[in-house]
């Protein structure tokens, strides 16, 4: 008897570990756990100072997203933002230690300055991270860049693919520069 007592309770404990993990994972894909996501999202600040806000995300975050005025900042403001940007991506590669986005799609974006970033001591640690990162397909329709940046307005286009994997990036692009009143376009970049 004593050991049916034992199997029982164990049985509780591992019934209500399920239900704490499906009902986070239904939880996070609500309103109020997208908004602790943005929360986490916010308090999260790059070596080099740059911070990444994102006012909303819409859609699921287990899929098919939009991100909702992202920017990015630094110690005097924000150098950089977006209306939307849209996101189709599966989050189950991450058990794999792997990112993958098929698509990653920025209609319009903004850079205002250039960013000032702090000074990262010396490391003997890769740049880049020890995670397979994939975008098959990258779009950036439309980039305006600010005087501020290089001393005159530009405005550029992104199509491509991105494939970081062994601390190696491989990335496949075209840009191009867009022509506009004051502005000299027609240059691209493979």
């Amino acid at each position: 008897m004593p050991w049916r007592k034992v199997l029982i309770g164990i049985g509780a404990v591992l019934a209500l570990l399920i239900v704490i993990v499906v009902g986070t994972y239904i939880w996070l894909d609500t309103n109020s756990g997208r908004q602790f996501l943005n929360k986490n999202i916010a308090s999260f600040e790059l070596e080099n100072g740059i911070k990444i806000r994102v006012a909303r995300i819409e859609g699921s975050i287990y899929g098919d997203m939009r991100l909702i005025d992202v920017t990015m900042a630094d110690a005097k403001g924000v150098f950089a933002s977006a209306p939307t940007v849209n996101i189709d991506w599966d989050p189950w590669t991450l058990a794999y230690n792997h990112v993958n986005i098929t698509s990653l799609d920025i209609p319009s974006a903004r850079m205002t300055r250039q960013p000032l970033l702090k000074i990262v001591p010396p490391s003997d640690e890769p740049l880049l991270p020890d995670i397979d990162i994939d975008i098959n397909k990258l779009s950036l329709k439309r980039l305006v860049i600010e005087p501020a940046v290089t001393g005159k307005p530009h405005v550029m286009a992104l199509d491509g693919k991105i494939h970081i994997a062994d601390r190696r990036a491989q990335v496949t692009a075209n840009a191009r520069a867009i022509a506009g009143p004051g502005l000299s376009g027609g240059d691209t970049l493979a």
